[in-house]
């Protein structure tokens, strides 16, 4: 197979960079602009490609034979999106290096630390020029052709390291996040649109307190302390200076607002105020609903977690699109097909069970039974059904996915005061949360039993010839091999004798419960994805995407639901190094992503 390297060089501005649009906003803004591209064919010496005489080279290559490789899966998004590009396989240098090496996956970096010579510097002096002088064209091209060496010389080491199914996921990646197939439904956007810039203001008219001053900390701060006669919460920033805690993943904050439920309206217009995620993501699907024919590739980053979950990319984060939103119901199958969602069921809680030997939980979920009931009669010591005590079920549930990884009494009364993943919010005494906390572990013995085990495993990983063999997976040397032969990298782990704590990639905390979340949600990552490939190979099945639980996939509409039989017996199927982990399913179809 031929091996393509690419790396190409386009117009931005001030107003016009991918800074400042998502990717396939900027790909098919009418601004856009090539000014050449470095290719590195087989192996040979790099050539510069004008912006003009692209589409005659392009055109001149058997895609069905190629491997096209690029450091990002822009290059591979510009080249399918505007040139109709579709290659045999896709590399992404930037996620191998990622799964591989672990860390910044920028060239800068990669390319001095594998010996592979210096990147050099961004040309700045191009920004806003269309039309560049000829000195300045010259020194872009050498930067490019410098790049491209750069990013092939990361392929050629790596490459070969990784195994064969996890070439199939990155090549797979780029291929949905380079081709568009579901279509933005620009009617629906926009209504979406109206409604979340609706909401936002409504919000925050009921909070009473200007817009201006919850868009500021700084006042924000000044308002809780003069008008409401509390002391604002406040954190450390990286400089050690002490600022507002006002996000909604600071713990302080969080704190804060379950000791003043009476506030909440206050404290949600903060967050609505400063929070403007939902609202940017849809209008740049909105946007996008009217650039080109109006597709969306998914984007997504290869390995972009530490336990080789995918990350959304391209400014756009297709990974967390909420069941229901506009975003979600936006997306359009193309005529006279449907679009096939598989989501597994608990994956997380099954593999966490089955990892630490929990065998009660096992037979309630081999048993098909309900774990959330299972868990609140164990739990409240009563018998616990979804029908006659529904708000106790509910109460299963919090703790089954709140306590699984160690959580403290502290965090769990914070969490359930502020409605934890959706529930209603559940206030309790420093003693109820304490004993709920308690309780759980006494009745979850085996899980807690495999964080003690854990904790006293992370100093083996110090040994270079360690290998401890811990079910499915190997601790070695500053890593835990996975199944499939990657490795959850924990480089530089070190005892941290200030914090007393373990830390490793110069920063990152280790606890055993955090040590059994990273090996569950990588293994969990694993089977997922694999069953990805299994799907994708489905005879009249196409994935177009997925989340770190649930697969999505196109199907003409009459295979629909036989396709939809398929993925949910493949997704049910446990992977051959866990043949009696019990693993679920459930799913749907319709012409839009609803399901």
């Amino acid at each position: 197979m031929r091996e393509l390297c690419v790396d190409l060089e386009t117009h931005y501005a001030s107003d016009y960079s991918l800074k400042t649009l998502s990717s396939v906003e900027y790909v098919r803004d009418p601004r856009f602009l090539i000014h050449g591209m470095a290719v590195l064919d087989d192996g040979k010496a790099p050539f510069w490609v004008p912006g003009a005489q692209l589409q005659d080279f392009v055109a001149k290559i058997d895609w069905a034979d190629t491997r096209l490789i690029s450091h990002t899966y822009f290059d591979s998004l510009v080249l399918c999106d505007r040139f109709g590009v579709r290659p045999a396989e896709f590399v992404d240098t930037a996620g191998l290096a990622r799964a591989l090496i672990g860390g910044d996956a920028d060239l800068a970096r990669l390319m001095p630390l594998l010996d592979l010579g210096e990147k050099g510097d961004d040309l700045k002096e191009t920004k806003g020029l269309r039309q560049l002088p000829m000195h300045l064209y010259d020194r872009l091209a050498s930067y490019a052709l410098n790049d491209v060496m750069g990013c092939w010389g990361i392929y050629r080491l790596l490459y070969p390291m990784l195994p064969d199914v996890e070439k199939k996921l990155l090549s797979l990646t780029g291929r949905i996040s380079s081709i568009g197939v579901l279509r933005i439904n620009h009617e629906v956007i926009s209504a979406g649109l109206q409604e979340l810039e609706a909401e936002q203001q409504r919000v925050i008219d009921a909070s009473g307190v200007p817009a201006s001053v919850l868009r500021s900390n700084q006042q924000f701060s000044a308002y809780v302390r003069d008008t409401l006669g509390l002391e604002p919460p406040t954190k450390l920033n990286e400089k050690g200076q002490e600022i507002g805690a006002f996000s909604k993943n600071d713990i302080e904050f969080n704190r804060f607002r379950a000791q003043h439920p009476e506030l909440e309206h206050v404290w949600k217009a903060k967050l609505a105020a400063m929070s403007n995620s939902d609202i940017k993501r849809a209008q740049r699907f909105k946007n996008i609903s009217k650039l080109g024919d109006g597709t969306l590739p998914m984007l997504q980053n290869y390995w972009g977690a530490h336990t080789g979950r995918a990350s959304g990319g391209g400014g756009l984060n297709v990974q967390n699109l909420v069941r229901g939103s506009a975003t979600r119901l936006c997306l359009e199958a193309p005529p006279g097909y449907q679009v096939l969602v598989a989501d597994s069921s608990n994956i997380e809680l099954r593999v966490n069970a089955w990892f630490a030997g929990q065998e009660d939980v096992l037979q309630v979920l081999r048993d098909g039974g309900d774990v959330y009931s299972h868990v609140a009669s164990a739990h409240f010591g009563y018998k616990v059904t979804k029908k006659t005590h529904p708000d106790e079920r509910q109460f299963g549930k919090l703790l089954s996915l709140g306590l699984g990884f160690s959580m403290g009494w502290k965090k769990f009364q914070t969490v359930c005061a502020l409605g934890f993943m959706g529930a209603p919010p559940v206030r309790m005494t420093d003693e109820e949360a304490y004993q709920t906390v308690m309780t759980w572990r006494r009745n979850n013995h085996a899980i807690v039993a495999m964080w003690k085990t854990l904790g006293e495993l992370i100093p083996t990983m110090l040994d270079e010839n360690n290998h401890t063999v811990l079910g499915p997976v190997v601790l070695k040397h500053e890593c835990v091999e996975m199944p499939n032969g990657t490795h959850l990298l924990y480089t530089g782990l070190k005892w941290d004798h200030e914090t007393e704590s373990w830390r490793y990639m110069g920063h990152h905390k280790l606890t055993p419960g955090l040590f059994d979340e990273n090996i569950v949600q990588s293994l969990a990552r694993h089977i997922v994805f694999e069953q990805k490939l299994q799907i994708d190979a489905l005879d009249g099945v196409t994935v177009v995407g997925s989340t770190h639980d649930e697969v999505i996939a196109i199907a003409p509409t009459d295979r629909a639901p036989s396709a939809m039989d398929e993925m949910l017996a493949i997704m049910r199927q446990p992977p051959s190094w866990a043949p009696d982990l019990p693993l679920d399913a459930e799913g749907g179809w319709a012409q839009n992503y609803s399901k």
